[in-house]
């Protein structure tokens, strides 16, 4: 009996190796985790974390899980230092009231608005859906400086009725916080209606910025609320009458003896004064012309990668020879606390992780600049380096230019002519087109007369080619309720040698 033994090399494997992923030097494997639209990112990454951890009970021995990516934790912290900064808001503007209207109880009332405001500010967002976000923290942040202004002008107006009018409490909050409504009012609605409108925009713009308008109308629509309800309330219970705003220090004399003296200074020269804000108007429209300017702010996350473009028809040896060589020069980076590296026949990724801003000496620019000396000698690879973590290599790219023609060849004259031209623009780097070179390729030109003579169509000699190559299954073994496929091809040697 005749065997498949006896004629062939049979053994378990898996597929061809096409892609490479070593974390630290040793073999991985990747298991990405994509957020739907309305998932929450955070609550995401707790329970992938939860069902890591009681994973690992059940992993082969010196197997080993970890995190290598996780955008919850970067939001996590952007929420933190908002929060930080929200709270430090809270307390300089408490010290400036209280040094401004230096009185205790009147920095209380103003102080407890501040909160009171935020808790409203709490309860509109949640009525229209706003979660709490980087975006909408940032926005009650910047809310946050602007929502005692009405409490302060209310406050000042009680203030002045019971010091020039003698009046009592009750009296002089109600008449004091009725005269400047209209005022305050006015005041609010122009600051809402300058960030308001952006809720009605589409698109990305509404998606990035559409919570920050809502936190910021909703926190100076509470301000007004608390300033012309909470604050006179508060006033008539706990301000002091004795106390005068009129009394000065030594620093607010000075302050206010300069002033008067500029101010007199502009009235005498009134066209003086107005020419000189039209040519500072004038001057600062050519100023921001030299501005520069991006969609967002390119963020220091810790997260850097560097990108090797493999030439056109590179084999998996290739990916595993450049990928080497970024191993071993990530080694002799200090900063590197963290690396892995993945790839394939196009292109290899060195992602490292050199953690926090504050925990380093580098800056993110420095480590860019760092990257691109290290790797700029790889040979056989075009060395591109990205601040952020990278898996797929088209997703660095911040300018392009598309071509088009008919003719290839006058596509990579024009792009040479393009290259030419901006290779020499301050702030571009790693230049590169998409256009590439045929792959390798062998021709195989059927004579049909043979083929004819001998019984054969073209379509049938192509199939054993293909198969003889890339391999076929002409059967699969059902084993414990699993399917294994029976594939049939040449020795490594023949492959490479059937041309």
């Amino acid at each position: 009996m005749l065997k498949i033994k006896d004629i062939a090399i049979v053994k378990m494997a898996g597929k061809d190796k096409d892609s490479i992923l070593k974390m630290k030097g040793e073999d991985g494997l990747i298991v990405g985790v994509i957020k739907t639209d309305d998932g929450n990112a955070i609550e995401i990454g707790k329970k992938v974390k939860k069902i890591m951890e009681s994973m690992k009970g059940s992993l082969p021995l010196n197997t080993k899980i970890s995190v290598q990516y996780d955008s919850s934790v970067s939001i996590l912290n952007s929420i933190s230092n908002v929060k930080q900064t929200a709270y430090l808001g809270v307390f300089l503007a408490s010290i400036v009231l209280f040094i401004f209207l230096k009185s205790l109880s009147a920095t209380l009332v103003v102080a407890m608005a501040i909160p009171t405001s935020i808790i409203f500010t709490f309860f509109f967002l949640n009525t229209m859906g706003v979660s709490i976000n980087i975006i909408s923290l940032m926005g009650l942040s910047l809310g946050v400086g602007m929502l005692v202004d009405n409490s302060v002008v209310v406050i000042d107006n009680i203030f002045r009725r019971l010091t020039e009018y003698k009046e009592d409490k009750i009296t002089a909050s109600k008449l004091g916080a009725r005269e400047v409504t209209l005022p305050i009012i006015t005041s609010s609605l122009t600051t809402i209606s300058v960030f308001f409108p952006i809720v009605f925009q589409k698109g990305i713009v509404k998606q990035q910025f559409g919570d920050m308008s809502y936190s910021i109308t909703f926190c100076l629509t509470a301000s007004f609320i608390i300033a012309v309800m909470f604050v006179p309330m508060m006033c008539s219970k706990i301000l002091k009458k004795d106390r005068n705003l009129a009394h000065e220090g030594k620093v607010m004399k000075v302050v206010k003896k300069k002033y008067v003296h500029v101010l007199k200074f502009s009235l005498r020269r009134r066209y003086t004064v107005v020419m000189l804000a039209i040519l500072l108007f004038i001057g600062s429209v050519f100023m921001s012309k030299n501005l520069g300017s991006r969609f967002l702010p390119v963020e220091d996350t810790g997260r850097f990668a560097v990108i090797a473009s493999l030439p056109s028809g590179a084999d998996i040896n290739k990916a595993e020879k450049v990928a080497g060589i970024l191993e071993a020069e990530v080694l002799n980076i200090d900063y590197a606390k963290d690396y892995s590296v993945s790839g394939n026949t196009s292109d290899v990724i060195l992602n490292i992780n050199a953690g926090q801003k504050i925990s380093r000496d580098e800056s993110m620019y420095d480590i860019i600049g760092d990257l691109r000396k290290r790797f700029k000698d790889v040979p056989d690879a075009d060395i591109t380096v990205a601040p952020s973590f990278i898996i797929r290599a088209n997703d660095i790219n911040d300018v392009e230019f598309n071509l088009y023609s008919d003719s290839e060849k006058q596509l990579e004259i024009m792009i040479e002519q393009l290259k030419e031209k901006i290779e020499d623009v301050p702030g571009l780097v790693d230049i590169s087109t998409s256009l590439e070179g045929g792959k390798p390729e062998g021709k195989f030109i059927i004579d049909r007369e043979k083929a004819s003579y001998y019984g054969v169509s073209v379509s049938n000699i192509a199939t054993m080619i293909k198969n003889q190559i890339q391999g076929g299954v002409p059967l699969t073994i059902n084993s414990d309720n699993d399917e294994i496929d029976v594939t049939v091809k040449l020795n490594k040697e023949y492959r490479e040698s059937i041309l």
